[in-house]
């Protein structure tokens, strides 16, 4: 069923090229707040600057790949490397074009309150009863996803189920856990609103399963650059600080209009536009 419903969306998705006579380019993306930043300013810059209608096309981690190795999408801003998106990576990489990077120092791991007194993945089985058993993970197929379960494996987290469900359930046990002050441990990515929310800490992994910090890129079907060379550009020069991240981030969980918020700080940072138009 999973791979009917990701051919269905390639389907969709090569359908889209030309709207009322307009020229579209497809940009997927995941339901996370980070590709909601990423998605919404790309949007509005393409739109407003190159006379070009951007389709944002919400799909999963492994359909974002199959879109765009395969041509049927456009643009994904989603690969986070050399850990995160190394498997979908390593399958693809002759059949995309990776670009430079947007953000650089990403990090995944695990993550708990502050007001846990463990400090390292490695001291998580001896307190599991404390955690009630569990992970709270996101969505299966998530390159995080895979890395935690090679992390449960190496550090003999038998003890533990990781727990599958969106992020958005995710956050609410989170935010519930940490108002009662119950330990929890959560899946978790740098940058993200979480760690802007709540006062957390990465666990330490000594081990190094989920690496060092990571990049974000990127990445294009081949052959985009010949057919859309100013919007390939752009991509090329596109690329944010964590302080301009994290403001985006806090806008989009204040009033969840991540549309309205992009618009509005292309308007506020017209130079930093500029340079990103630059050839």
């Amino acid at each position: 069923m999973k791979r009917l419903a990701t051919w269905i969306m390639l389907i969709i998705l090569s359908s889209c090229h030309f709207f009322n006579g307009h020229k579209s380019v497809e940009l997927v993306y995941g339901d996370w707040p980070i590709d909601h930043v990423l998605g919404n300013l790309v949007k509005v810059i393409v739109e407003e600057n190159f006379d070009t209608d951007v389709d944002l096309m919400m799909t999963n981690a492994a359909g974002a790949w199959a879109a765009i190795s395969t041509g049927t999408a456009d643009i994904c801003l989603g690969a986070w490397l050399p850990t995160t998106s190394r498997y979908y990576y390593a399958n693809t990489k002759n059949r995309v074009d990776l670009l430079n990077p947007i953000y650089v120092g990403t990090r995944i791991g695990l993550a708990v309150p502050k007001f846990v007194s463990i400090d390292s993945i490695a001291e998580l089985s001896s307190h599991a009863p404390k955690f009630q058993n569990r992970i709270m993970g996101i969505e299966p197929g998530a390159g995080i996803m895979v890395e935690v379960e090679k992390a449960m494996r190496t550090y003999n987290l038998s003890k533990f189920e990781l727990i599958d469900v969106n992020e958005t359930v995710m956050l609410n046990m989170l935010k519930q856990d940490y108002r009662n002050r119950d330990w929890i441990v959560v899946v978790a990515w740098e940058p993200h609103e979480m760690f802007l929310q709540f006062d957390l800490k990465f666990l330490e992994d000594p081990k190094k399963v989920f690496g060092d910090e990571e990049t974000i890129y990127s990445f294009v079907r081949l052959g985009f650059g010949e057919d859309y060379p100013q919007i390939y550009q752009f991509l090329e020069n596109f690329k944010l600080t964590k302080a301009e991240m994290n403001e985006m981030l806090q806008k989009n969980h204040d009033n969840n209009q991540p549309y309205e918020n992009a618009v509005e700080w292309v308007r506020s940072h017209p130079e930093k536009v500029k340079g990103w138009l630059a050839h």
